[in-house]
């Protein structure tokens, strides 16, 4: 009879452990769900803030360019001379100057797609393409822009409604100004582009997004929607918008038939200086419950805010919760909890493990392998963009290797410099898989770009070496030697609606200056970097290197994008390695039948110097030199020239980019049994 009874007793007391279980399992997988989906909406908020900021950052510096260019300096000067004296609008009007003001702001204005421009001096407007304005005096509501212009500053202002005498209509408008300097650098003018933000601003933040009702969208220190959005006929059935409205400047981010028409959760905590997140839920500006993270730009007094309804958010943690419940109920009844049980729990926890410790990166093709791993193009499961995935397997790779990458990707995420690669995520997993995810990038390595168009000239070499020593200044000052600067380790992009972005790739061989643990990590008597690009010290003590031996490889790869070819050639590696610890590297000018001033070839020579006290002292020494020398030459490469260039070369970028291939590989040789 005992025994009867401890039958009937285990399978309600198994029953009971399993009901116990599924509560437990479905309230973990809640966690590790709303956890991802924390770190889903953080990383599409901070990739649209980087975009805004990138963009914003982006006009400023191809405005300021414009106004610094010769030619349409030259002429706002020649057309200010000509303005004194001259006693009325219409006589300033038919000035001859004014019509080579608007033939050098021409290509200027198509590439911006800028509707038209105002060139502004003692609050009078005396040059525009709507001749009518020429002769008035600004707006009021313009001048305290037009004020820190005069003051040195670049201005950009956000979209705004601008009311138009002229046309009696209003528009909605985004201006970036400018001050123009004469010769004596004082300045004289402010040159104003207007823009209309749904052909610029508004595009950035509707390309990445979360499923199907999450959106991006950002709004000014009046708590007012300044981008467009995706569902504006949706605001026109709740009644918020009416006829042709747009949501941009005609909605309050507040929640409707709140009391004091409050702001929502997201608005207010960002209008209050902070970025968080919010995966609990709250109400929108439309009245429906979303989670969401969002962010405040103090410099330009915006808001960014991602978000998603809930309804959507929650809905494979909804699934798994009824997959659960079925599944422990019907075990229950059946009474065959043991063995369903064991294995239903054991899925799970499973499913769970992989989703905590892989993330949620897929791999979808595999680019190439450098000197540490293998790289992969992946997408992640809900940001729908395409991701760069450096990994390398535990299997038959020594510890010292593994110590290797995961430094890197430390090292790396310390950077911030804008023209290092940034680093979004980094993990590894219990099978012995190390990963780190990177920013994908669509562009041509420099390497590529000479073997396919041939030398650059001079102007663009100094515009590429100026953003290459900007990143390798920030790592200097961390103490970080790249040791790795070639031609393949630097790419150019299109980042931001701005050409010719440089980025710096592969800090996996970086050494650390004055560190015990980076030096362990190096093989005693080793040669590690690339041969065709090594400083010399490099090859006879790595303990000499330091921030002049990136500046020595920096000056080989300048000679190989003016000339075209490698500073020494050898038909072995040891005759390479000996030339550039004993030759002197030809000319540049006698390789290339470019025309190189005097002054660059000479800096370039004082980069390629054998010993290190004869080269420029730091990368931000350099960048003082070459801007120095960028602003006394004639020819200076502008963002006009680059576009140009990128429409006529973007075809020939290869399949496999946003990696640290090379056509030059990475060396590590051991010295140890050399005599």
């Amino acid at each position: 009879m005992g025994a009867r009874k401890l039958i009937w007793t285990i399978p309600l007391a198994v029953a009971l452990l399993a009901l116990a279980v599924g509560i437990y399992v479905e309230r973990h997988i809640a966690v590790i769900q709303q956890e991802n989906l924390r770190e889903e909406l953080q990383t599409l908020r901070d990739a649209n803030v980087s975009a805004v900021k990138d963009w914003l950052d982006a006009q400023r510096r191809a405005a300021a360019q414009a106004a610094d260019e010769p030619q349409i300096k030259n002429a706002v000067l020649q057309l200010l001379d000509a303005v004194q004296g001259v006693d009325s609008s219409e006589n300033i009007h038919q000035l001859p100057q004014q019509t080579a003001l608007r033939s050098a702001l021409n290509n200027t204005l198509d590439y911006w797609e800028a509707e038209t421009y105002y060139l502004v001096a003692s609050d009078l407007i005396i040059s525009s393409q709507n001749s009518s304005l020429i002769g008035n005096p600004i707006k009021a509501a313009t001048r305290k822009a037009v004020a820190q212009v005069f003051a040195g500053k670049t201005q950009i202002q956000l979209p705004q409604v601008f009311q138009s005498d002229r046309l009696r209509q209003t528009r909605t408008l985004m201006w970036v100004v400018t001050p123009v300097r004469n010769q004596k650098k004082k300045v004289v003018a402010a040159l104003a582009f207007q823009l209309d933000p749904r052909k610029s601003f508004t595009r950035i933040l509707t390309r990445a997004r979360l499923g199907k009702s999450g959106e991006t969208y950002a709004f000014n220190d009046a708590g007012t929607m300044v981008s467009l959005r995706r569902f504006d006929e949706q605001l026109r059935t709740l009644g918020l918008l009416k006829g042709d409205q747009e949501a941009l400047l005609n909605i309050d981010i507040r929640v409707p038939n709140s009391k004091n028409r409050a702001f929502t959760r997201a608005a207010a905590d960002a209008l209050a200086g902070h970025t968080s997140s919010n995966v609990e839920g709250y109400l929108d500006y439309r009245g429906v419950a979303v989670v969401g993270a969002w962010a405040w730009l103090p410099d330009y007094k915006l808001g960014v805010t991602t978000e998603i309804d809930v309804d959507e958010a929650t809905q494979s943690l909804a699934a798994i919760q009824n997959a659960t419940r079925i599944v422990v109920g019907s075990l229950f009844a059946l009474c065959l909890l043991i063995g369903l049980g064991t294995q239903a729990v054991s899925k799970l926890q499973r499913k769970a493990e992989k989703a905590a410790k892989l993330g949620q990166y897929t791999l979808q093709k595999k680019l190439g392998e450098g000197g540490m791993g293998a790289v992969y193009r992946a997408e992640h499961a809900l940001l729908r963009r395409p991701t760069a995935v450096k990994v390398i397997r535990g299997e038959g790779i020594s510890s010292q290797a593994k110590q290797r990458f995961e430094r890197e990707v430390q090292t790396t995420a310390q950077l911030c410099n804008p023209n290092t690669i940034a680093i979004y995520d980094y993990g590894h997993t219990s099978s012995g898989v190390f990963y780190y995810a990177m920013e994908y990038l669509d562009g041509l390595d420099l390497d590529h770009v000479v073997k396919q168009t041939g030398p650059l000239p001079e102007e663009r070499v100094i515009h590429i070496l100026l953003q290459a020593l900007g990143s390798l200044a920030e790592a200097h000052d961390y103490g970080l030697v790249h040791r790795d600067i070639k031609p393949a380790n630097l790419m150019l992009c299109e980042r931001g609606g701005v050409s010719d972005v440089l980025k710096v790739l592969d800090f996996g061989l970086v050494k650390r200056l004055n560190d015990k643990q980076d030096a362990g990590l190096t093989m005693a008597e080793s040669l590690t970097g690339t041969p065709h690009y090594m400083a010399p010290e490099a090859i006879t003590s790595a303990e000499e290197i330091d921030q002049r031996s990136d500046i020595y490889s920096l000056g080989a790869v300048a000679y190989y994008l003016v000339t075209g070819t490698l500073l020494f050639q050898g038909e072995t590696l040891m005759s390479v390695l000996t030339a550039h610890m004993s030759d002197v590297p030809p000319a540049m000018s006698s390789r290339t039948d470019a025309s190189i001033s005097p002054l660059f070839e000479s800096f370039i020579k004082r980069c390629l110097e054998k010993i290190p006290n004869d080269r420029p002292v730091s990368a931000r020494a350099c960048i003082k030199e070459l801007e120095i020398l960028r602003r006394q030459s004639e020819k200076t490469w502008t963002q006009v020239q680059a576009h140009s260039w990128w429409v006529h070369h973007r075809e020939e970028q290869p399949a496999n980019t946003s990696t640290t291939l090379s056509s030059l590989p990475t060396m590590s040789i051991s010295l140890g049994n050399r005599t």
